[in-house]
């Protein structure tokens, strides 16, 4: 019986839980050590408060973005201006990367190469609604090292995937003759 009521429950409802009954138990055994958490909690929570509704807000207006709209943008010829747009989609990108493969693939298909499939997947690792968290974390200075490496890293991981697939497909030809 209780099992069932568990798997409808998600596991961070059931952790709530748990930790809600360790309160309870500790405020018999040590109350001070209780209050001491939640005003910790409390203080942390204040801090992350404005970085917390900036992430939401963020999220909420990225949910707009248009997956066609996107594709239509990726299969132009526009030069290393293609690059710069396909990573800053990346970095725009939103959800579960499994959702984005029917897309990639549809434009893989029109014509769009590997490489930046690549560097649109490597960029996907800048999230736009995560960064006000992370600068309250870290800083601001290292924020903008990580980002602006992870977005060189980007192009230079498109470039090779580019060039390990054009080896394979020569290596393949070679097979074939």
């Amino acid at each position: 019986m209780i099992t069932k009521y568990c798997k409808k429950l998600n596991a961070g409802w059931i952790f709530l839980i748990f930790v809600f009954f360790l309160y309870i138990i500790f405020i018999f055994i040590n109350i001070s050590l209780v209050f001491k958490s939640l005003n910790t909690f409390f203080q942390l929570f204040y801090r992350l408060l404005p970085v917390l509704l900036l992430v939401f807000v963020l999220i909420y207006l990225f949910n707009f973005l248009d997956p066609k709209i996107i594709n239509k943008y990726l299969i132009r010829n526009m030069g290393v201006r293609k690059h710069l747009i396909v990573a800053f989609l990346g970095i725009l990108s939103l959800g579960p990367i499994y959702m984005w493969y029917p897309l990639l693939a549809d434009t893989k298909e029109k014509g769009l190469n590997d490489g930046l499939i690549a560097t649109f997947l490597y960029a996907r690792a800048i999230k736009l609604p995560l960064l006000p968290l992370m600068i309250s974390y870290f800083s601001l200075k290292i924020t903008m090292i990580i980002t602006l490496l992870i977005f060189v890293f980007s192009f230079i991981n498109g470039f090779l995937v580019n060039l390990v697939m054009k080896g394979s497909s020569l290596i393949g030809e070679i097979k074939n003759v």
